[in-house]
């Protein structure tokens, strides 16, 4: 009997005359390999871009917070430019974005989100883009509170796309 590690040398001995060859003995008789060529994608292949959404500029922020300790939310509008504050965190809201068509898919706000129980030295715990359709992709990592954008809102308080 042939133990498992010599048969392994053996078959990987014989691997570099089986290519070169291109057969090989089986069992039963003979076997062909075949290799494949390379070969570039066709141009049809090719993945395509997926358009821009037009967006225009919104006067106001619906963000809201879940205390995930005691299970409490709280929504604020907060006007682009100007901050709020929302249990131990103060949010900047910078800018906030919405498709000109009214569409939930694109609207999006600039947050900088900081505990105010950090020191002035400490980094934001969120910086960046906040999307209303996809909270998950750009999301705060903090150990007491989620927060996610609802909609962004025109001037006259009126909300022109959101998740709710």
């Amino acid at each position: 009997m042939i133990r498992a590690g010599r048969f392994a040398a053996l078959v990987l001995a014989a691997l570099p005359a089986v290519a070169q060859q291109g057969q090989g003995e089986g069992v039963g008789g003979s076997i062909e390999f075949k290799v494949a060529p390379f070969r570039t994608p066709e141009p049809e292949q090719q993945p395509t871009l997926v358009p821009g959404v037009d967006t225009r500029t919104m006067a106001a922020a619906v963000l809201r917070q879940l205390d995930k300790m005691t299970g409490a939310i709280e929504t604020a509008t907060v006007a682009v430019g100007s901050s709020v504050r929302l249990g131990r965190l103060e949010i900047d809201v910078r800018a906030c974005e919405a498709p000109e068509s009214g569409a939930l898919q694109g609207t999006r706000v600039w947050l900088a989100i900081r505990d105010r129980r950090d020191d002035a030295s400490t980094p934001p715990a969120f910086a960046g883009w906040m999307f209303a359709d996809s909270p998950a992709l750009s999301a705060l990592d903090h150990r007491l509170y989620d927060v996610w954008l609802i909609a962004c809102t025109t001037a006259a308080g009126e909300a022109v796309s959101g998740s709710e």
